[in-house]
């Protein structure tokens, strides 16, 4: 967003520019004395040069309104290049929201299928889950000591299996009428 903004003032100062040295050379030509005196057969001292007498004009010339007009059109295709910027990051969004949401369905779906499964009255599915967390437990230990993980890591996975092992054994207990 910063990268536009900065290539936007760029532009817009560098038409400031071009739109200031316009007017400066129209006016620098616009002030030039009249014709050449003499012409091909040489200086006529004698004729007095005739200098063109400026009309009043309005107070924007027509060169200044052509040149305004130029900046409008000019700062209407920033605008409208900024409003396509705004539309495609909107649409990454809405896409990388999309893809989010979708996971995270998908996530729920997975948990309450897992729920399904788990009936209280359901001994060998909670015994062979807390024997499937058992192994990754030591599976993630393995990786521990070859280097695998940081210790950080490694005890919050950890953490997160034997938090789902308590639950298992509460489940458990409520299967066989303990709790």
């Amino acid at each position: 967003m910063a990268d536009e903004l900065l290539w936007a003032l760029v532009i817009m100062a560098g038409t400031a520019f071009s739109v200031l040295v316009y007017v400066v050379l129209s006016e620098v030509y616009s002030r030039r004395e009249g014709p050449v005196m003499g012409g091909p057969e040489g200086v006529d001292e004698e004729r007095p040069i005739e200098r063109p007498v400026k009309k009043e004009t309005s107070p924007s010339p027509p060169e200044k309104e052509t040149e305004q007009q130029r900046l409008k059109r000019r700062e209407k295709e920033l605008a409208e290049r900024e409003a396509r910027v705004k539309a495609e990051k909107l649409k990454r969004l809405a896409e990388r929201e999309h893809v989010i949401r979708r996971r995270e369905e998908e996530e729920a779906a997975a948990k309450a299928q897992q729920k399904v499964k788990s009936q209280p009255g359901d001994r060998e599915w909670i015994e062979s889950e807390k024997q499937r967390i058992q192994e990754l437990i030591h599976k993630a230990e393995e990786r521990f000591n070859a280097g695998g993980l940081t210790e950080d890591h490694f005890k919050k996975i950890v953490a997160e299996y034997q938090n789902q092992l308590i639950d298992l054994d509460i489940r458990l207990k409520r299967a066989s009428g303990g709790v």
